[in-house]
């Protein structure tokens, strides 16, 4: 929990289970987390090595500008879900008590992502909201699929260099 002053008056902004019973805070800190905004579908269609590595870096930085577009959103919401615990406060009203704070303290969207991120993990948000637990899951199983990749591709070129061999 974090304790901040915004016109004199005292507020909290605490991550727990009204913060992660906000379906939109989870879905954006989600997106955040796993990367998601720097994945992004190919077309699926054959491509030589360096048009692929060009459409990789162009997909990074359009999932990075819309990261970045997308933080105020974020912002907002988080900074709603985190007076939850402590104050009834409509959307707007907090949206108000926001920006007064962020221009009290001089903070830009970022800074006050930064802010929110560091209370959320103090409160162990990522953990009671099932984020860490879904995102170790992803990891795992990404992890097992590069194994499993690697296997078969040891595997072809160890048939390669066999028939290469016997021929």
């Amino acid at each position: 929990m974090k304790t901040i002053t915004i016109g004199e008056k005292e507020y909290q902004l605490e991550f727990t289970f009204e913060a992660a019973e906000h379906r939109g805070l989870i879905q954006d800190m989600f997106r955040i987390l796993s990367g998601s905004y720097l994945v992004r579908r190919g077309s699926g269609e054959a491509r030589d090595k360096d048009t692929e590595r060009m459409e990789t870096a162009a997909s990074m930085l359009d999932g990075v500008a819309e990261m970045i577009s997308d933080m105020p959103h974020i912002c907002r919401t988080a900074f709603y879900a985190g007076l939850l615990e402590h104050h009834r406060v409509p959307e707007n009203g907090a949206a108000q008590l926001m920006r007064q704070y962020m221009k009290e303290q001089n903070l830009t969207y970022m800074q006050l992502y930064e802010e929110i991120r560091k209370c959320m993990e103090d409160d162990g948000f990522f953990a009671l909201s099932g984020l860490t637990g879904m995102l170790e899951q992803m990891n795992a199983a990404a992890a097992q699929a590069g194994k499993t990749a690697q296997t078969g591709k040891a595997k072809k070129t160890a048939a390669r260099k066999s028939r290469t061999s016997a021929g």
